[in-house]
């Protein structure tokens, strides 16, 4: 990975893909498109997966990636503070809740 990065990100026609950009287009996105599943290593770096080699991985315990999903997960569940709705927003959910909570029967 390291070697990739001194590498640098290679700017012409195949990475700038504007045939692509035009048909996405402005409401569109790229997830789908063949280039983008072609060209998804070149800078993804993985958060739960350890791209180390396998004794390495091994050394440091062999975690699985579910135990490293959990314990990540257990992580923001601990730290996370989430930044509180401005008040004119928690009006427009009450109100949202409130209109469709009037078509469901009690």
């Amino acid at each position: 990975m390291m070697l990739r990065l001194v590498q640098g990100i290679g700017v012409n026609e195949d990475t700038l893909t504007i045939d692509t950009i035009y048909k996405v287009g402005l409401e569109g996105h790229f997830l789908a498109e063949k280039h983008t599943l072609d060209h998804t290593k070149d800078v993804w770096i993985p958060i739960l997966a350890d791209p180390a080699p396998y004794g390495t991985w091994k050394d440091k315990g062999a975690k699985s990636v579910v135990h490293v999903a959990k314990e990540k997960a257990k992580e923001i569940l601990a730290t996370h503070k989430p930044t509180p709705l401005d008040r004119d927003v928690k009006k427009r959910l009450a109100k949202i809740i409130k209109e469709g909570e009037k078509g469901i029967p009690h």
